[in-house]
């Protein structure tokens, strides 16, 4: 931010208007430090805010991923069901479905696993203190 310095050069002999003056400047002296301070405390709520909207979307890219996941899921559950009920006079082809969902069930498994970050550790609770009486 630019700053304009004004001197005045006063001689003590002005009296209170002197007084006044310099008062007036001193004021206005603090009064452009918190200004200053809250400029810089407005810079950083710029950044703060920004950084905040970088997270924000790459959740938002996270929370579509996990609904396509979903989707895939649920579209994935509907084919087997139907094909379930069309391998049900053929027992080979029905083995092999199954094994198919086994295998599909351990991916979607680890996935979770691999994506679940890990619970917090709980602190003990606190002992309660013997009953009086």
């Amino acid at each position: 931010m630019a700053h304009t310095t004004v001197n005045i050069h006063l001689s003590d002999g002005d009296g209170p208007l002197v007084l006044i003056l310099r008062e007036i400047s001193r004021r206005l002296g603090r009064i452009e430090e918190k200004l200053d301070a809250g400029l810089e405390l407005l810079a950083q709520v710029q950044t703060e805010g920004a950084a905040i909207m970088t997270d924000l979307s790459a959740l938002t890219d996270e929370v579509s991923q996990n609904g396509d996941a979903v989707a895939s899921a649920v579209t994935l559950l509907g084919s087997l069901s139907q094909q379930i009920r069309e391998l049900s006079t053929d027992p080979a082809a029905l083995q092999a479905l199954a094994d198919q969902l086994d295998a599909n069930t351990q991916q979607l498994a680890d996935a979770v696993v691999a994506n679940t970050p890990a619970a917090p550790a709980q602190a003990p609770a606190p002992e309660e203190p013997p009953a009086e009486g």
